[in-house]
């Protein structure tokens, strides 16, 4: 399964980490403020051919250098250090990560993987190197003496959930941690004592792609947003633990939204393979409306995007060159009647706007890896991960009926004997 392309922003240095190239294999690293110059890191270089998963640029507390953490398909999960550009440590995770956080208040890195479950590895522990076993000698094939093991011995178990991780995302008072599943549940754990459970939203019927915070206007509260492969964008009072939902909006119809990013009480929508993004406005009551007029298009298919600078301008990375766009944010109107307003301005980041990744072009670019595996068909990969499990059901029905046939048989054999 291949990712789609994604970048990152450390906020303090201004640091950026793209994930580029045909099929992920490298990230790029830019300083917006042009503190160090722009360079690759390969998989090659870690000497593995696996696509990167995950990236997550942070300052480390004690020491203020930037790190990096980079996961990959394969299960690894490795600590970079930027300015000395050099690999520190490499983990073995049990399962692949799927999203990665660093919170400064606790000095610690949040992992989301497949299996379900949120990890957590203290700054502090992020240089000690795994316990190393002698591993298991295969047939006609000569291994290492030693390797690493995949028990997270480093990691700290933060909670659970019983399906995929696709988002996580704290709270901006730092006091929950909300993590979203591909089996349609949204969860509200109390930060940092994650075991403990605030409350539930539920009311998707597939997938959850998206959360995001969005400030209520006229209040001092937070919703929540969350997009869906449902077709339909909902918003969630999450501090009222007995009935959250507040709102439902449903795109139109074939669209599946999966990418969503807030700006006060503004909020930014992405649907898949789609070339513009859409803008909405969170009201009083809860509504969450269209902007009327209000469509960003790139004239290229929309990969990632972030606000940046306290919202001051919005990054995006888009399939054809160039990769990156950067528009200055413009706020008008008032509640009642808002807007945005977007104007390209390449020469605040023009160390990024004339930068190329070849994100797309012949038949081994990511877009092209893209159409064959269909990675990015989430709705079709939701579908097909529905039919793997009823196959694996049938398939143990079957056993199960062959088991009780024989049993049967060998009993009547042994009667007759």
């Amino acid at each position: 399964m291949t990712t789609r392309p994604r970048f990152t922003i450390e906020p303090s240095s201004q640091t950026l980490a793209i994930i580029t190239s045909p099929h992920q294999l490298t990230v790029q690293f830019i300083s917006l403020q042009s503190s160090f110059d722009s360079f690759t890191v390969s998989a090659s270089d870690f000497n593995s051919s696996s696509p990167f998963t995950s990236v997550c640029v942070f300052q480390e507390n004690s020491s203020k250098e930037l790190f990096c953490t980079l996961a990959n398909l394969d299960k690894a999960l490795y600590i970079y250090d930027i300015q000395k550009r050099e690999l520190i440590n490499e983990l073995r995770t049990k399962k692949r990560i799927m999203a990665s956080l660093h919170v400064e208040q606790t000095h610690k890195l949040y992992f989301a993987d497949k299996f379900g479950d949120v990890w957590s590895l203290d700054e502090k522990r992020m240089r000690e190197k795994p316990p190393m076993e002698k591993p298991k000698q295969q047939k006609g094939k000569k291994s290492r003496d030693f390797a690493h093991t995949d028990d997270n011995d480093n990691m700290t178990l933060e909670l659970g959930h019983l399906a995929t991780l696709t988002d996580m995302a704290l709270s901006s008072d730092g006091k929950f941690l909300i993590t979203a599943d591909r089996d349609e549940k949204i969860r509200v754990s109390h930060f940092p004592k994650t075991h403990e459970i605030w409350s539930f939203c539920l009311g998707h019927k597939q997938c959850v792609t998206c959360v995001a915070e969005v400030d209520v206007p006229g209040t001092d509260s937070r919703a929540l947003v969350s997009s869906s492969l449902d077709g339909t964008l909902k918003v969630w009072e999450y501090s009222n633990e007995y009935k959250p939902l507040r709102f439902t909006h449903t795109v139109q119809e074939g669209a599946y939204p999966v990418l969503v990013r807030s700006l006060g009480n503004f909020v930014a929508v992405c649907n898949e393979k789609a070339n513009e993004i859409q803008y909405f406005a969170l009201h009083e009551n809860y509504e969450l409306l269209p902007l009327e007029g209000v469509k960003l298009n790139l004239h290229s298919e929309v990969l990632h995007f972030e606000f940046v600078q306290n919202g001051e301008y919005l990054m995006v990375l888009v399939a054809d060159a160039p990769n990156v766009r950067v528009y200055r944010v413009k706020k008008q109107g008032e509640n009642v009647n808002p807007a945005l307003v977007f104007e390209q301005d390449s020469d605040k980041y023009d160390n990024v706007t004339h930068v190329s990744f070849e994100l797309k072009a012949d038949s081994d670019t990511y877009i092209s890896s893209m159409k064959k595996a269909n990675p990015n068909d989430l709705a079709g990969r939701h579908k097909r991960g529905k039919d793997d499990e009823k196959k694996e059901d049938e398939k143990k029905e079957v056993e199960k009926e062959e088991t009780v046939a024989q049993e049967a048989a060998a009993e009547e054999k042994a009667l007759e004997g």
